[in-house]
């Protein structure tokens, strides 16, 4: 099987979205799902579980918790569409770019 040119390699452990050693980070996206829940419980008096979220917008309930809980965690153009439509956000409502902490970065990463 040919090997793939170093411009397609895959950035990411298979399976999970652990970085591959040695592989050059230099930020991550982070998003804010907890800040968007309690804005629609600010704006109707109540927060809207994950279930009810999957319902309208179609993005299942582990995508919702995986975005929540993993620093990084990696979806779709079409999963942020959807949840910007039903929280009613711009993207950069959505998620925020947070660089590297200084002490993670290596001599290589610099």
């Amino acid at each position: 099987m040919p090997s793939r040119p170093d411009s397609v390699k895959r950035n990411f452990v298979c399976g999970t979205n652990t970085p591959v050693v040695g592989e050059k980070r230099d930020g991550m996206i982070i998003y804010r799902i907890d800040e968007r829940l309690d804005e629609v419980r600010d704006r109707t008096g109540r927060r809207p579980s994950f279930t009810e979220i999957q319902e309208v917008t179609g993005v299942s309930v582990s995508v919702l918790s995986n975005m929540r809980t993993k620093v990084g965690y990696v979806t779709t153009t079409r999963t942020i569409d959807a949840l910007c439509r039903y929280f009613q956000c711009e993207p950069g409502e959505l998620m925020r770019w947070r660089p590297d902490p200084v002490g993670e970065r290596t001599a290589e990463t610099s």
